[in-house]
């Protein structure tokens, strides 16, 4: 998304993964070891390549990415109606290294909670608007009678437009090309137009540095439907057993979690 609106890329651009980028001499890969060869845009989302995210990042620069960063609502409490909010954990931008820079284009370094994931698709999906996600819609009041009364309707909080809608609506695309395409497939529903993107996570080393080897958290995020969404999940699975991969792991399940609000919601992807 940032790198689109800042127009430091475009949908036709070329990129080639070989498997890795080294940043001041430090290899870092991706998790394809033999690499995805030439690309586009779309390839780099629809693959999770890594070495194509951290182009994209080496362009937009530490300043730039961080400010979409904190734009998207990361490094900070995002205010929904619930007690105990951690804020995340985002890098300063005066302490950035070009490894950093690197590592953080494609989701390693910060750290961020699921509800403020959540809250940066739904931004993507809402036309580039950000919306304080929250719990309660109405303080529903009940007379001696057994009447209802909505006594407080939720009142929106700090909308606020993080990127064009034009940009918006191609990430959207994109993402749905995920999902019908790419890792994200196994999420996949015959004309609900599910857009999302699945993430492979290492566990960071609590109270060392680095990682902790063969731990993962796996997950996927999407929305549905991508040109006029309703529905959004977030589905995490920590230290999944075998096969690791988000795209493997957690996108089955958000497949079954869409089919079945949809249903609740008497909505039937295939009929008009």
């Amino acid at each position: 998304s940032a790198a689109l609106e800042e127009k430091v890329t475009f949908l036709n651009d070329d990129f080639y993964c070989k498997g890795f980028t080294v940043v001041n001499g430090t290899k870092v890969n991706c998790w394809k070891p033999e690499g995805h060869g030439s690309e586009k845009l779309i390839d780099i989302l629809e693959n999770s390549c890594n070495p194509g995210f951290m182009e994209l990042g080496r362009r937009l620069g530490q300043e730039r990415l961080n400010k979409y960063i904190y734009d998207f609502g990361f490094g900070k409490p995002a205010g929904i109606d619930l007690t105990g909010e951690a804020a995340g954990i985002i890098k300063p931008t005066d302490q950035m290294t070009a490894l950093d820079l690197a590592t953080i284009s494609f989701g390693q370094t910060d750290a961020a909670s699921p509800i403020q994931i959540l809250a940066a698709l739904n931004t993507i999906m809402n036309d580039g608007v950000y919306s304080t996600p929250h719990l309660m819609k109405e303080v529903v009041g009940v007379d001696k009678n057994g009447g209802t009364s909505v006594s407080k309707p939720y009142e929106e909080k700090n909308q606020r437009q993080v990127i064009s809608k034009d940009t918006a609506n191609t990430v959207a695309k994109m993402l749905e090309e995920t999902v019908s395409k790419g890792s994200g497939k196994q999420a996949y529903v015959e004309g609900l137009g599910i857009a999302g993107k699945t993430g492979t996570a290492q566990k960071a080393n609590i109270g060392g540095k680095g990682y902790v080897e063969g731990k993962f958290i796996s997950s996927f995020i999407g929305a549905a439907p991508y040109d006029n969404p309703k529905v959004s999940v977030f589905v995490s699975i920590d230290e999944p057993e075998g096969e690791h991969f988000g795209g493997i792991i957690a996108s089955p399940v958000a497949k079954e979690l869409f089919q079945q609000i949809f249903n609740q919601m008497g909505i039937n992807p295939l009929k008009e």
